[in-house]
């Protein structure tokens, strides 16, 4: 039955630059509250669940001013079915943010995990290409921090650098360069 009388819920604060450990049970979901102040309004925040078995199937939902759901969120982690996930939110708003962790172990009902949220200046997080060689071109897809419609990409090592021809620029955590 519903309740005729208001309900508090208080979401736990995940304190920014801290680690957090925690136990996440199977099909569980953790809840916290990550509070941004005006110093980072427009700064990049990176939340890293690292879980303690590399069975995990986990996931991480955030959203601004609302609680998010497998469904409903505004950013999420984007390797589905893997034990450690990260999520960045690239422009921050002054406020809370409320971040979903999930997932699920084949082997048991639990998992340690540590979760960690922190602002991040330009980088690049991973770099998703096949294998190339030394004819025709390649296109990748760089996730990573701040990046910016009219940045070059360039490929370099002690005796060789290519600069990249083309890139497509999706939003400020991911491009692709060919």
């Amino acid at each position: 039955l519903a309740s005729g009388n208001t309900v508090h819920v208080e979401t736990p604060i995940l304190q920014l630059y801290v680690t957090e450990n925690n136990i996440l049970r199977n099909n569980k979901g953790l809840y916290y509250r990550i509070e941004i102040p005006d110093s980072l309004i427009d700064e990049t925040l990176l939340v890293t669940l690292k879980g303690d078995t590399v069975s995990g199937a986990n996931e991480l939902y955030m959203s601004y001013d609302k609680l998010p759901n497998l469904s409903d969120y505004d950013f999420n982690s984007k390797v589905a079915s893997y034990g450690n996930q990260e999520v960045i939110v690239p422009e921050l708003k002054k406020g809370n943010y409320y971040l979903l962790v999930y997932g699920n172990v084949s082997a048991g009902t639990e998992q340690n995990v540590k979760i960690r949220a922190e602002k991040i200046n330009f980088q690049i997080r991973t770099a998703d290409a096949n294998k190339g060689g030394d004819r025709g071109t390649l296109t990748t897809q760089l996730y990573g921090a701040k990046f910016y419609p009219q940045m070059k990409v360039m490929l370099r090592n002690s005796n060789h650098s290519v600069i990249g021809e083309k890139m497509v620029y999706i939003d400020p955590t991911r491009v692709f360069v060919t």
